[in-house]
């Protein structure tokens, strides 16, 4: 349903995609879409460029705190995120495999480096 409706939708051909760079996309045409205001939630201008630099793991500049904040959902310097851990999660229960991967316990004992 993906590549099929919602990318045409978008007008981005097939195969022209980045999965974190498309969700920034589809976030903005849902605020788009849905003519939604940031003022409606409190946002102030920035705040939506900083969920999507989130979203998509771009790292911000040297002076900025909590960088590690942008290792969380597309973590580039490892590869290790929430996003993974969804993937393996959601796969292994729609093939019936059993994940053998205890991804909580990892969760309990990830610690944050905020000056990376």
């Amino acid at each position: 349903m993906f590549e099929n409706e919602l990318l045409p939708a978008l007008g981005i051909p097939e195969g022209a995609f980045h999965h974190e760079h498309m969700s920034s996309r589809i976030l903005d045409h849902m605020v788009e879409a849905n003519h939604l205001e940031l003022a409606t939630w409190d946002l102030i201008e920035g705040d939506l460029g900083r969920v999507k630099a989130l979203m998509t793991g771009a790292r911000p500049g040297p002076r900025e705190d909590k960088k590690f904040l942008y290792d969380i959902v597309a973590n580039k310097r490892n590869g290790i995120d929430v996003d993974k851990f969804d993937y393996l999660a959601r796969d292994s229960y729609y093939s019936g495999v059993t994940l053998s991967c205890d991804t909580s316990r990892l969760m309990e004992f990830c610690k944050a480096r905020g000056g990376v």
